[in-house]
């Protein structure tokens, strides 16, 4: 049963089992499979999430070393979560989502999960280095996307808007951390635009400590559609966020996203509003390090498990 809390959001457990996922209420197979963008007929069972359709809770999914090298566990927290919302008579709500680890695989799991959810051991550990100018052979400011690169994504807009600022005073590169359907048409599109040596396809990478290194030492995260946990990502590690304005179509992690602080926001599918955006934050935000502990700050002090905790303290006291 989903539980209330005095601040109008909601807590949902959810039990991501080797076999099966349980809720509350629900008990499913772990199946996890994905269809790709074209609407299924049988709805049935079917998901959508960054642009794609996976049906989930069908069949078993094999036994993997953990469950953080790809996406399928968060795909069947949020298939849990939509059968919660769906029998309380929901379409939408705020949640805080309770999770657990069983206690055999505790001793294993443990360290991977706390870098899965929180990075913040990881980023005591790095520091600058060059991997952007070896890569570029320039000086050049890099912008960085890390997610799945679907079309809902929009990272059309933002290889448009490179073009467009290597044409004026801000040139500047970017690296796309990921892979996803339009990797191919992107890639296209950048040769068309002339910038295909300022662009660097990374592919998926599930190494954190890889990730790491790729979004500290960046600029800039643009994320042209919705922005969701990738501006946790970047700001765990000190990078600001541009994402667009709508915020009717936008994942709850855009609250995190200050505007002169933790980054910006343009103006939904406008091209001229991410080139202008892009290049006054780079224009006007030439301190590194203030930016960056900017971005720390917003994610130690309200997004972290300690942060969680006092919500449930303050909203469940007896």
């Amino acid at each position: 049963t989903m539980i209330p809390l005095n601040n109008g959001q909601y807590i949902i457990g959810f039990d991501d089992g080797y076999q099966l996922g349980k809720t509350a209420n629900f008990i499913f197979d772990n199946g996890v499979h994905r269809l790709g963008a074209v609407e299924p007929t049988l709805k049935e069972n079917s998901l959508f999430y960054d642009g794609e359709f996976f049906k989930v809770g069908e069949g078993r999914s094999a036994i993997t070393e953990d469950k953080i090298s790809d996406d399928s566990a968060r795909l069947r927290t949020m298939a849990g979560i939509a059968m919660e919302l769906r029998n309380a008579g929901l379409h939408k709500a705020k949640i805080v989502l309770a999770v657990g680890l069983p206690f055999s695989n505790y001793g294993r799991d443990k360290l991977k999960l706390i870098d899965y959810y929180n990075q913040k051991s990881i980023r005591e550990r790095i520091s600058g280095n060059g991997i952007y100018r070896a890569h570029f052979e320039n000086d050049n400011p890099t912008l960085i996307f890390i997610g799945r690169l679907t079309k809902v994504k929009r990272l059309d807009l933002l290889i448009e808007a490179v073009a467009s600022l290597n044409k004026s005073e801000v040139a500047c590169n970017v690296v796309f951390v990921g892979d996803g359907t339009e990797r191919a048409n992107l890639k296209q599109l950048a040769r068309q635009m002339g910038i295909e040596k300022h662009c660097w396809f990374y592919g998926a990478c599930y190494d954190e400590k890889q990730n790491a290194e790729l979004i500290y030492n960046a600029d800039l995260c643009v994320a042209p559609g919705n922005v969701g946990l990738t501006a946790m990502h970047a700001m765990v590690f000190g990078t600001p966020v541009i994402s667009h304005d709508d915020f009717k179509w936008q994942m709850p992690e855009f609250e995190a996203i200050k505007p002169g602080r933790t980054g910006d926001f343009f103006k939904k599918d406008s091209l001229p509003s991410l080139t202008d955006t892009i290049q006054t934050w780079l224009w006007t935000h030439k301190d590194r390090a203030i930016v960056r502990k900017a971005c720390y700050d917003e994610i130690d002090n309200y997004w972290t498990p300690d942060y969680q905790m006092s919500v449930f303290e303050q909203h469940l006291k007896v």
